[in-house]
């Protein structure tokens, strides 16, 4: 007869140090003296196994199994066991045999006395979740699987009918307190809500599409057990939620129903869905339920590999505004999905300090901004595509010291895509945007407005492919660069409400037909006697054949006068070819000054296949 090994990892009698438990390759429970050793059967006496040492055949010994079978575990507390055995329930509930699933949630226990219970346990209370009281009294002790604790193991059907609340809660707590690692959600519908999940613990389904939860209340689905102070939980770290589904009710009066509601540091959630709340899809607190911050920081959270669809509230909304807890977090690969209508964000980071936030995309329509992020202090930004907004695509507020937002495509209708505020405690600020894309085409965009007193903003490689961009900013005296500018669709411009930085305006308009050609431009002069001068460009090639059929450069140049008067135009040519235009280039102005000052470029080329672009970019005086 061949070995029989004991698979897993045996597990110490609590009645006896000396003897171990494990299930064999047979699939058959065994009770052994000593983890070194294989098993036989004992010619066919199920009382008792033959263990013999695999290194040496002619050491053997006998041990009584002590194993009885029972269908649920309502069979097994109806028993009067003895102190000492062991029971296997095959099902958990009964009635198992007439479903097309079978049983579900069979477990082994060891019957022990009720003093022995608390003694091993380290509380009194039997919770007739995981441990049962036998019908003598004695108690019946749930001996856990290696791994993971199985919340069937506890009650719940995850049938998608019945309420999962109190089996979930119940494993939750006693995972918890008897230092295991967390639950096993396996696949299936559960429903529930107002569990309370802990810190070093793990909450793990098999996948979003196969373990759902599903909310049954105004209340967060999963919460963790310190926003309350439930059970005497204080934030430890290290909490984990992976691979599931969290489903609201879609009902915008469920204000407290939250997805999933964290108040802990150094947690991941990972590969999850949240769909349907009547509040946030996943909300990070630094705050407990009476409004006290911790103690110390709320650091190092991971948040990865998202879908938030649908939700009444933000899809992420993590921490308020200053809280200077909730920082250096990590979100990666994110989809949000906001709800139409709703007044919410698609995703609202509060203190953004140290965050590095990669891979995003938001679509639907967020009543206020696609991405908010407060407080940014040395802050990375990378791969962001907000398909709209009603209000910012992307805000960034209050930033400090240095931030870096880079590959941005960026949609708002009627909106601004990018809004950049500094926090305005430093002088040596700076924020570095690279390679932005406005994508919008229906409606006039502001592609960027800056307000940052004293502070540095770059925007280099911008392309917008809107019906109008602009560049506003407000800040008064700090230094703004922009450069590497691409216009798309047509006429396109781009000017500065504030003389103080270096570019004043961009433009670009496409000219595709031959004939007389009228090009407006607005140049804004905020002052009197002042002005502004930069490059006028005209490049047009043959429809036909591409060869070059004007070339033209020349100095424009804009002064302003008294409140009132007509302001000075004037067009300087450094490159130019008579033979190429039927009518020169000329400048003309209706407009009085200061302000914004409409110049109006004429011309017409001798080629009648000619097109091409007009570009123009000023610096103000």
């Amino acid at each position: 007869m061949a070995d029989i090994e004991i698979t897993g990892v045996p597990e110490r009698s609590a009645q006896n140090d000396d003897l171990f438990w494990g299930i064999g390759s047979d699939d058959q429970l065994y009770r052994i003296s000593d983890m070194r050793y294989v098993v036989y059967p004992a010619g066919g006496d199920t009382g008792q196994v033959l263990v013999k040492a695999s290194t040496d055949d002619s050491d053997v010994e006998w041990a009584d199994m002590g194993i009885e079978s029972t269908p649920s575990t309502a069979t097994m507390v109806s028993k009067s066991l003895r102190q000492g055995s062991l029971i296997r329930t095959i099902s958990y509930h009964s009635g198992w045999a007439a479903t097309a699933h079978g049983p579900e949630g069979g477990a082994l226990y060891e019957v022990v006395s009720k003093g022995t219970h608390d003694t091993v346990r380290g509380y009194s209370t039997v919770d007739e979740v995981l441990d049962h009281t036998l019908n003598n009294g004695n108690v019946a002790l749930f001996i856990p699987d290696s791994g993971l604790l199985n919340v069937k193991q506890a009650g719940a059907r995850g049938n998608g009918v019945d309420d999962d609340s109190a089996a979930i809660q119940g494993a939750s707590d006693f995972s918890y307190m008897n230092s295991l690692g967390g639950l096993y959600i396996p696949k299936g519908s559960y429903v529930c809500s107002d569990i309370k999940i802990y810190s070093r613990q793990t909450y793990k389904g098999d996948g979003y599409q196969q373990t759902n939860l599903i909310s049954d209340g105004d209340a967060p689905v999963l919460i963790s057990a310190n926003w309350s102070g439930y059970n005497g939980a204080s934030p430890q770290g290290h909490c984990q939620i992976k691979s599931l589904r969290v489903t609201g009710q879609n009902s915008a009066s469920n204000t407290n129903e939250i997805g999933i509601l964290i108040r802990d540091y150094y947690s991941t959630i990972e590969s999850v869905w949240v769909v349907d709340c009547g509040s946030h899809g996943i909300r990070f607190d630094h705050k407990n339920q009476s409004g006290s911050t911790t103690g110390g920081t709320l650091v190092e959270n991971r948040i990865r590999d998202i879908e938030c669809f649908s939700n009444y509230g933000d899809g992420i909304s993590y921490g308020d505004d200053d809280n200077n807890a909730l920082t250096d977090a990590h979100f990666d690969n994110i989809i949000v999905n906001t709800k139409s209508g709703s007044s919410n964000y698609g995703i609202n980071i509060g203190s953004s300090a140290g965050c590095q936030i990669n891979q995003v995309h938001i679509y639907g329509t967020p009543v206020l901004d696609g991405m908010r992020l407060a407080n940014c202090f040395n802050t990375n930004v990378d791969g962001i595509y907000i398909e709209n907004a009603t209000r910012y695509s992307l805000s960034i507020l209050k930033f400090q010291k240095h931030l870096n937002a880079s590959n941005l495509s960026l949609g708002a209708e009627g909106g601004v895509g990018l809004i950049v505020q500094s926090g305005g405690a430093a002088s040596n600020d700076v924020a570095n945007i690279t390679n932005v894309n406005y994508i919008n085409r229906s409606s006039t965009l502001t592609g960027v407005a800056i307000s940052s007193s004293g502070s540095e903003v770059r925007v280099v490689n911008l392309t917008t492919q809107t019906a109008g961009g602009t560049v506003s900013d407000s800040s008064g005296d700090n230094i703004s660069i922009l450069s590497d500018i691409d216009y798309r669709d047509g006429e396109q411009t781009i000017s500065f409400d504030n003389d103080k930085f270096n570019v004043a305006l961009a433009y670009k308009k496409e000219v595709a037909t031959s004939g007389p050609q009228s090009v407006d431009f607005v140049v804004r002069i905020p002052s009197t006697f002042e002005g502004a001068i930069g490059n006028l460009n005209i490049c047009l090639r043959s429809f036909w054949s591409g060869g070059i059929r004007v070339q033209y450069s020349a100095i424009l140049t804009v002064l302003t006068k008294d409140t009132g008067d007509s302001p000075t135009v004037l067009l300087s040519p450094i490159l130019s070819t008579a033979s190429e235009f039927t009518s020169l280039p000329s400048v003309s102005t209706s407009a009085t000054g200061p302000g914004d000052i409409t110049v109006t470029l004429s011309f017409e080329a001798s080629n009648t296949d000619a097109r091409g672009v007009v570009g123009l970019t000023m610096a103000n005086v």
